[in-house]
């Protein structure tokens, strides 16, 4: 009876043989991720001793290339073939929002995940600032900045008048407070009372008004706190008339050295 040689095991493939005489058969397959690239995958004896066709030959599958993934960086890649790997990273101020950042190459030649979709950080919409208004806001995108100025009138305590939306979807800083402008409580006024006083705020107002038998002389009788933490004008300035109560004012003078009329409202 004819009989073909034992054949060489074939790397990366199993193989189911019948025998080796006349017309039996040795079939072949390709493990899991290696694919046929020449030869036959089933031989058979034949009368003259040999097997017909050629050694088979598995080599590795190897996927595609994968297109450049916009705002994202790869940070390891082993290759392209069958169980390589290649994993991304967006970039600072980005972040993933479809596929995958890792993703395996597969038996089918495929990659068994859809590439990463790196899309801009975004900030969430703050909040109206009580006494300011925005000035200038790029947007509520990484980087972008909203900046405040306080309303006339007052002035910055604490917070940050200038915020930036980071890559972490958070503001810089801290919401900007602002409170109203104060002036300092004025000094006394001799010989005169305060007669109205609406506080030291701005805008509030103070007013004097000379003592009787006194006048003024220079300054204001009526003072308003302004922007800059002044009061307007200058301080009143009350004198006393020539001949009204002098024998009364020189007896005081006599006593003290100085007029003493000096009345707080």
């Amino acid at each position: 009876i004819v009989s073909c040689p034992s054949l060489a095991n074939v790397n990366f493939s199993i193989a189911a043989q019948t025998g080796s005489n006349l017309l039996d058969t040795i079939s072949y397959a390709c493990i899991p991720g290696y694919e046929l690239t020449s030869g036959s995958l089933t031989r058979q004896c034949m009368d003259d001793k040999t097997w017909n066709g050629s050694v088979p030959i598995c080599e590795i599958v190897t996927c595609p290339g994968l297109a450049d993934v916009k705002f994202a960086n790869i940070t390891n890649e082993t290759g392209s073939n069958y169980q390589d790997t290649i994993t991304y990273a967006c970039i600072t101020g980005y972040e993933l929002t479809s596929g995958s950042l890792a993703l395996r190459c597969m038996d089918d030649k495929t990659w068994d995940r859809n590439l990463p979709v790196c899309e801009i950080v975004t900030c969430p919409v703050l909040a109206d600032m009580k006494f300011s208004i925005t000035t200038n806001e790029t947007g509520t995108n990484y980087q972008d900045t909203i900046t405040y100025t306080c309303n006339t009138g007052y002035e910055l305590t604490s917070g940050c008048l200038t915020r930036q939306c980071m890559d972490d979807k958070t503001w810089n800083g801290s919401a900007p407070i602002c409170e109203i402008v104060a002036c300092p409580c004025p000094a006394d006024v001799d010989f005169a009372k305060i007669t109205c006083q609406t506080g030291s705020n701005y805008q509030d107002t103070i007013s004097y008004a000379c003592i009787t038998g006194y006048k003024l002389t220079s300054g204001s009788l009526t003072r308003q706190c302004m922007v800059d933490k002044t009061w307007n004008g200058s301080p009143p300035v009350c004198d006393h008339r020539y001949g009204y109560g002098r024998r009364n004012h020189r007896h005081r003078r006599g006593r003290r050295g100085r007029p003493s009329h000096r009345w707080w409202g």
